[in-house]
């Protein structure tokens, strides 16, 4: 909003405003509630759902061609508030040129980030300790990926 205080000189003084809310949230959409404990998974949860199960670290593949299970649940919610003002004088007397100003700029952000392991975080297995199951001289014999054979007869 400038204005001319006489014909030499000019008044701009400017007000701004900004307000912005980005929220972006895991959703129990499939209503499965706190399932952690269901899948054997100790511990308590921050917010619904299922912890991501994958094959690697930060849950990107699943395991074997199948989809990853749960979500990591990397939420965040931002609401920004800027305030400014600014103001320039500017006076012209013959060939000179004066100008003077200044700006108060005011910011308040209010930032959460659950972190890259999420509100939920992830399991990933790589298939170090698998259970190997074979038959050995008539007995059913299982590997947990290490350690010596455990067999049971078959009858």
């Amino acid at each position: 909003m400038p204005w001319a205080s006489g014909p030499s000189a000019v008044n701009e003084l400017l007000f701004g405003y900004s307000h912005t809310h980005v929220l972006s949230q895991t959703d129990d959409w499939a209503g499965v509630g706190n399932a952690n404990a269901a899948y054997g998974i100790a511990g308590g949860q921050p917010i619904a759902g299922l912890t991501c199960i994958g094959s690697n670290v930060g849950c990107t593949a699943g395991l074997n061609g199948i989809s990853t299970l749960g979500a990591v649940a990397p939420d965040s919610d931002t609401l920004a508030k800027t305030f400014q003002i600014n103001d320039k004088f500017t006076r012209v007397s013959g060939r000179h040129t004066i100008k003077a100003g200044g700006q108060w700029l005011h910011y308040d952000q209010q930032r959460f980030y659950a972190g890259n392991n999420g509100l939920l975080g992830f399991i990933f297995y790589n298939g170090a300790f698998r259970l190997k199951i074979r038959l050995i001289n008539g007995q059913i014999c299982h590997t947990l990926g290490f350690g010596p054979d455990q067999c049971l007869e078959v009858i």
